[in-house]
């Protein structure tokens, strides 16, 4: 059994697909994670890592 709370378990499994999508990078991931689980997570920091991402993925 896991002693992780629900919301530290949903962020997780959205940063894992995010990732997987390519919309958040890797090494964002913990930052991510924390600031989602505690709700700080806002929707101009959501669209300003989605660009981030895609960026590197065109120069990739």
């Amino acid at each position: 059994m896991t002693t992780e709370a629900p919301s530290q378990i949903l962020s997780s499994l959205v940063a894992d697909k995010l990732i997987e999508s390519g919309l958040l990078r890797p090494e964002k991931r913990a930052a991510f994670i924390g600031k989602m689980a505690s709700g700080k997570l806002k929707g101009e920091d959501w669209k300003l890592e989605i660009e981030l991402a895609s960026d590197e993925e065109v120069e990739a």
